[in-house]
């Protein structure tokens, strides 16, 4: 039994139905709160004119794309050895991309996808580490998309391109070497978040040695973000994505960081 089922075990019945309850109420409020900004009679004349066929494929792509980020998000999970149903992360999913659209940014999302798998992770720090790199990989990854793009259409005589394609080209490299060394060096990012021990030292060195401990798993299994980039089952060896030790990743187990690592780091200059 994982932690969340063990905890959904130890709560009452009765508190369950209610909580279904106001989800239930919530969802509803929601839904006519946006249906009652659209045009209604608008939306239905387009509707009834649509093409059923190409809509069909419409909603299917839409759907695949999300069994994808869903896949990925479970790759980037296991690399920290956090292992979480994909059924479950697909529903995580979906209530995300429901924030998404709803709120301003796209942070509410965001929320969801750490609380759901916190306590998988065994860390609020950890899950938000795994959600903010997938979040890097889908930028750099549509950053790649659009330079490949410009560069493909640019060769094919187009025209109308507001900047050369190189431009993309060197804004990607950019952004990727400013990324990389929090990957390749997790000392770094602990001694730029140093000086925020002024405000708890304790509660703010925790969260660094559990930040520098996931970047050090990313690290040591670099498939798991090639493959979230390129989405492709094997692109390294075949033991990059192996768990720690053997066996396979345990749900609901929380992982210490290498406390002597993270506090050797902290110390220099």
């Amino acid at each position: 039994m994982n932690v969340s089922t063990a905890a959904a075990a130890t709560v009452p019945p009765r508190a369950r139905t209610w909580t279904t309850l106001i989800k239930a109420a919530v969802s509803v409020a929601l839904l006519t709160y946006l249906l009652r900004q659209a045009d209604a009679p608008r939306l239905w004349d387009i509707g009834r004119h649509a093409s059923l066929p190409w809509l069909a494929a419409s909603l299917g792509l839409y759907f695949l794309m999300l069994v994808v980020s869903a896949w990925r998000w479970g790759r980037l999970l296991e690399a920290q050895d956090v292992s979480v149903r994909g059924r479950s992360l697909l529903s995580s999913l979906l209530v995300a991309t429901f924030f998404n659209n709803f709120l301003p940014s796209n942070i509410g999302g965001d929320v969801v996808r750490i609380r759901d798998t916190a306590a998988h992770a065994g860390s609020r720090t950890r899950a938000a580490a795994v959600v903010f790199a997938d979040r890097l990989i889908g930028v750099l990854g549509l950053g790649f998309i659009a330079a490949l793009g410009a560069s493909l259409g640019a060769s094919a005589g187009g025209a109308g391109l507001p900047f050369a394609p190189i431009a993309l080209w060197v804004g990607l490299a950019g952004a990727t070497a400013l990324v990389a060394p929090a990957v390749l060096a997790p000392g770094i990012v602990a001694r730029m978040l140093r000086p925020l021990r002024i405000f708890h030292p304790e509660w703010v060195d925790l969260r660094i040695a559990r930040l520098t401990d996931s970047l050090d798993r990313f690290r040591e299994r670099p498939g798991a973000l090639a493959r979230g980039i390129l989405r492709l089952h094997r692109l390294c060896a075949p033991n990059a994505d192996r768990p720690r030790g053997s066996g396979s990743p345990r749900a609901g187990v929380v992982h210490r960081p290498n406390a002597a690592r993270v506090a050797q780091r902290l110390r220099r200059p």
